[in-house]
C-alpha cells in the first residue's frame, strides 16, 4: 500500500471512529479539555503506529477502543511525549467537555471517575451500549468475567451513590 493510500484509509478509520476516541478522552480525563488533547494525541499516535499492523482479525471498531483503551490506561500512568500532532477541532473537545445536562448523568460521571481504570473502561464499554461479547473482545475477558464485573460495578456504583446521598 502506498504512503497516500495509508494516510487516507487512516483518516477514513479515524473519522469513522472519531465518537469512540472522543468518549474514551472524555471518560478516562474527568472531560478536562487540556486532558482530553494530550489523550488524544495519544490515542491517534498509537492507532497510527498500529494501522500498518492491523489484521482485520476483529471489526476495526474494536480494535479502536482495545487500542484507546489501553491507551487511556496507560497515560494516566505515565504521560510519554508524544511523536507527532493530529489536528482535532477544539470544538469538538469542549462541546464533549461540557458537564452533561442532566443531574443524573451527571452524577453518574462524577461515580464513574472514582473507579478504577480496569472498571471504569468496562462500564464505559457498557454503557456505550457494546455487547458483551464485543466488550469481552475488546478487553480480551471471557463473557462470564464480562457478565460479573457488570453486575459487580453496577452494585458498587449504586453503594457509591447512596453513600453520597446519605452525607
Amino acid at each position: 500500500m502506498k504512503r497516500n493510500e495509508k494516510d487516507s484509509e487512516f483518516d477514513k478509520m479515524l473519522k469513522e471512529n472519531m465518537g469512540i476516541i472522543l468518549s474514551i478522552c472524555a471518560t478516562f480525563t474527568g472531560r478536562k479539555t487540556d486532558k482530553m488533547k494530550d489523550l488524544y494525541q495519544d490515542i491517534v499516535c498509537r492507532l497510527w503506529e498500529g494501522w500498518g499492523k492491523f489484521r482485520n482479525d476483529s471489526k476495526v471498531s474494536t480494535w479502536v477502543y482495545r487500542v484507546a483503551l489501553n491507551t487511556a490506561i496507560s497515560h494516566k500512568r505515565h504521560t510519554a511525549a508524544a511523536p507527532a500532532f493530529v489536528r482535532i477541532d477544539d470544538t469538538l473537545l469542549e462541546q464533549i467537555a461540557e458537564p452533561p445536562p442532566n443531574e443524573f448523568v451527571d452524577q453518574l460521571y462524577r461515580l464513574i471517575e472514582r473507579l478504577d481504570e480496569k472498571d471504569k473502561a468496562i462500564i464505559y464499554l457498557y454503557l456505550d451500549n457494546l455487547s458483551i461479547q464485543a466488550i469481552s473482545e475488546t478487553l480480551e475477558l471471557s463473557p462470564n468475567t464480562v457478565k460479573h464485573e457488570i453486575h459487580r460495578i453496577k452494585i458498587k456504583l449504586k453503594e457509591m451513590n447512596d453513600h453520597e446521598n446519605n452525607r
